[in-house]
């Protein structure tokens, strides 16, 4: 079972409700199983090997669930040791980025969220304290298992604000005994000795590249770790953002190989464009930029993620100005050095830049806008109506957050926008309950996809519309449900085919 995918990559089919995916089996068995840890009558020991089987099976198939992931984190670490530490870390750091509005326990159960970290982090540190003579990891190893819990920590930093940071774990896991990689020794000089201590032969950093194309990687390297640590550190650094770019930069010579404007590059997953987006919209802005800085390492000609990092940096006001700057910078250095790049696209189709991002470049490098592009606006203030919303919601003031959106959109300048806030306004009323003002909602915002032609010009705003649609529509139900739900579900399937990856029924 492949588990490094397991925290973003979407269920088969709709997600159970809460409520009834605690009781389907693998959940009811994954609970009885953690149950033995505190049971003085269970039968046996915790089978940790079962636990990462249940886990998983409930994450990929049942529900995206915070519980079920830490239970899944823990049992890695039970069963692989520091390496299971290092995947649960990332699987619950996927899962809050890219799940956090749907995952359960659902939002208006902060405490259920908070508990799930806390136990996984708890667990850790017991298997660490008892933990006997664990073997020194390779540096590399090391670093990697660091870079993940920290950036769990970073996320979490920005969700849950309350609850305690992963200082003990992270103090606990930097003490954790690291392999000296001796490098080779250079040949010395005639006279001199060749022999060195085993700390100079452990130090890397003490051999001079031998030529232009190893000082290249290692300053790529280093370029790499310095964005990682100065990121989480002090995040407001320009240098932070212009150091994810310089080592990845380094990497390129020149346009990819292309025929009629199609590389052989796969493609980002959908889901990841449509968390950054989702994180923009809901306000999380340092997580967004984050988020999309991430995917530049992975994708080096993917230009969508620098827009969203640039606009979320905007958002986050003068403070983090200057890093604003740096990442436009370093772009401009990209498309100069690279003229047509952003006319490219993956293997797929999926272009390089999406038609926001062209002409966000149009504007950034100076030139006139498309002929056929459409006024696009900054999303900062529209994020900033559903957050505020969203804090109302969970004070129980749906009356209240209705009409902070609707206030909004009704200030928004372009269809879009306003299209983006009346589809907030239905989630909340979906989760409130609220189904038939939310599929009244919904057929109103159907109408606006085929009114202005957004299937051609915003396919992922049709298909978000048609989703949502589907969604209110099943919730009000009515003998006619399966068949409107099931005629929407097709149309934003033939939008984007990997939408009915979510979808049964």
């Amino acid at each position: 079972m492949n588990l490094d995918d397991i925290g973003r990559a979407p269920l088969p089919g709709p997600a159970r409700d809460w409520q009834t995916a605690q009781f389907e089996p693998a959940f009811v068995q994954l609970k009885a199983e953690i149950d033995k840890l505190s049971s003085i009558t269970a039968a046996g020991a915790v089978d940790w090997a079962r636990v990462v089987d249940l886990a998983a099976e409930v994450l990929s198939t049942t529900a995206k669930d915070l519980t079920a992931a830490a239970y899944l984190g823990v049992g890695l670490t039970q069963t692989r040791g520091l390496e299971g530490l290092g995947t649960g870390a990332r699987i619950l750091r996927d899962m809050a980025a890219t799940f956090w509005d749907s995952c359960t326990p659902p939002k208006n159960r902060l405490r259920g969220r908070m508990a799930a970290f806390s136990w996984w982090q708890e667990k850790c540190l017991a298997w660490l304290k008892n933990a006997q003579d664990l073997p020194p990891l390779p540096a590399q190893a090391h670093l990697t298992l660091m870079e993940a819990v920290r950036a769990l920590d970073q996320t979490l930093s920005g969700l849950l604000p309350d609850l305690p940071p992963l200082r003990d774990l992270l103090e606990v896991l930097s003490r954790v005994p690291v392999q000296a990689e001796a490098a080779p020794a250079p040949q010395p000089p005639a006279g001199e000795s060749g022999q060195t201590t085993p700390r100079q032969a452990a130090q890397p950093q003490n051999t001079a590249p031998a030529n232009a194309e190893d000082a290249r990687a290692v300053l790529a390297e280093a370029a790499r770790t310095f964005a990682a640590l100065a990121g989480r550190e002090t995040p407001a650094d320009p240098w932070a953002w212009r150091a994810t770019r310089i080592a990845a930069w380094l990497r390129i010579g020149g346009l990819p190989p292309e025929e009629n404007g199609r590389t052989l590059l796969p493609p980002p997953d959908p889901a990841v464009k449509a968390a950054l987006l989702s994180l923009l919209d809901q306000g999380n802005f340092l997580l967004a930029a984050q988020t999309a800085e991430e995917q530049i390492p992975e994708h080096l000609f993917w230009l969508d993620p620098h827009r969203v990092a640039v606009q979320a940096l905007e958002a986050l006001g003068s403070d983090y100005a200057a890093a604003r700057e740096a990442v436009l910078a370093e772009l401009g250095l990209l498309l100069a050095h690279l003229p047509g790049l952003e006319r490219l696209s993956f293997a797929d189709g999926t272009p390089f830049a999406d038609a926001e991002t062209l002409d966000w470049l149009a504007g950034i490098q100076g030139a006139p806008p498309r002929p056929d592009a459409a006024t696009r606006p900054a999303r900062g203030e529209a994020a900033k109506a559903r957050a505020e919303a969203e804090a109302l919601f969970e004070r129980q003031d749906v009356a209240g957050a209705l009409d902070l959106l609707g206030q909004a959109s009704r200030q928004a300048d372009d269809g879009p926008t306003r299209l983006r806030l009346s589809l907030a306004q239905m989630s909340l009323l979906c989760r409130a309950g609220h189904w038939p003002l939310a599929t009244s909602l919904a057929e109103e915002a159907v109408a606006e996809v085929e009114r202005r032609g957004l299937e051609d010009w915003d396919p992922e705003l049709a298909v978000e519309t048609f989703l949502a649609a589907r969604e209110a529509v099943l919730g009000q139900g009515g003998d006619d449900a399966p068949a409107r739900a099931g005629a929407y579900a097709s149309r934003a399937a033939r939008i984007r085919p990997s939408a009915a990856l979510h979808l049964s029924g």
